[in-house]
C-alpha cells in the first residue's frame, strides 16, 4: 500500500480533535455538590475563627481540617492553600478575629479598616502581607501626607 500526498488538505476543526481541552470539562454542576462545597468552605472558615478564638493563630492545614472535620485536601481544593484561606478570613472576617483578642476596643479603634485587616493577617500567618505595587504607592502617598 502506498500513501499519496495530496496538495489540498482540509483543515481539521478544533472540535474534531480528540485531545481538545474543552471536550472533557464538566458543564453541569449538581446542586448537591454545590451545597457540599459551600458547607465545607463554611466549616473551614468557622474552624479558623474558632481556633483564633482559642488563641491558636498560626494553625496548620491538618489542625484546621481536623477542627472543620474535613479532609486536609479540602483546603487546597476550595482555597488553593492555607495562606489563601487566611487571606479570606483576614479580608472578610477580620472583625470576628479582632473581637476575640484580649485587647481593648479603644486601642483597636484608632486604626482604620485596612490596618486592622493587615493586623489580622499578621496574626494568622506570622509575617507582613505582601503588597502590590499599587498598594505600595498608596501607602507611600498616605505616609507623605
Amino acid at each position: 500500500m502506498t500513501i499519496v500526498a495530496t496538495a489540498t488538505t482540509a483543515p481539521v476543526p478544533r472540535e474534531a480533535l480528540a485531545g481538545d481541552a474543552t471536550a472533557n470539562k464538566r458543564h453541569y454542576r449538581s446542586p448537591k455538590r454545590e451545597s457540599e462545597a459551600a458547607a465545607k468552605c463554611a466549616a473551614l472558615i468557622a474552624a479558623v475563627l474558632s481556633l483564633a478564638a482559642k488563641g491558636i493563630f498560626r494553625a496548620g492545614a491538618e489542625e484546621i481540617a481536623d477542627a472543620a472535620q474535613v479532609r486536609r485536601q479540602a483546603i487546597c481544593r476550595y482555597y488553593g492553600s492555607v495562606d489563601i484561606l487566611y487571606r479570606v478570613v483576614a479580608r472578610e472576617y477580620w472583625r470576628q478575629v479582632m473581637d476575640g483578642l484580649p485587647v481593648s476596643h479603644d486601642y483597636l479603634d484608632q486604626f482604620d479598616e485596612r490596618e486592622n485587616k493587615d493586623l489580622v493577617w499578621q496574626l494568622l500567618v506570622g509575617r507582613p502581607r505582601e503588597m502590590s505595587a499599587a498598594e505600595l504607592d498608596g501607602a507611600r502617598k498616605d505616609g507623605a501626607r
